[in-house]
């Protein structure tokens, strides 16, 4: 076995947990000391890997931690007081625009539903057969 195929092997090894190693892995890394010294620090990543799975955080880990970012949160946000002028000028020119706002879609509105109004009224006068006086005046003395 060469040191291509060892760490290919040992990649395989790794993706599948196992320690069930061929007798040609063994017998390459007792005979290369590069691929000995590879196998030896992968041996000492997973053991670290596994100790600190099974540490547990520290219990006041949380709080200190949420204590750091308050702290620092202060220290950067600065919080201006507002002036009642500013925010009474604000107040009267957001209803201000909000009146004339409403005020030209109405206007725009009511505009459109005249217009509607009175093509209807004309649609409805070329189709029916009758004429318009007929149609308001229903007797002879109406007329």
């Amino acid at each position: 076995m060469d040191c291509y195929k060892f760490n290919l092997e040992l990649q395989k090894m790794l993706t599948a947990a196992s320690d069930a190693a061929a007798p040609e892995f063994t017998q390459h890394m007792n005979t290369c000391p590069k691929c000995h010294n590879a196998y030896a620090q992968v041996e000492l990543l997973l053991a670290a890997i596994s100790y600190e799975k099974k540490a547990s955080p520290n219990f006041f880990l949380q709080g200190k931690v949420m204590d750091r970012i308050l702290a620092e949160a202060r220290a950067t946000i600065h919080i201006r007081p507002i002036r009642w002028e500013t925010a009474i000028t604000s107040l009267v020119a957001g209803l201000a625009l909000g009146i004339i706002i409403g005020t030209a879609s109405y206007v725009s509105l009511s505009s459109q539903s005249e217009n509607n109004l009175t093509s209807a009224i004309s649609l409805m006068q070329d189709t029916e057969s009758t004429t318009l006086e007929e149609y308001i005046f229903t007797t002879e003395n109406d007329k």
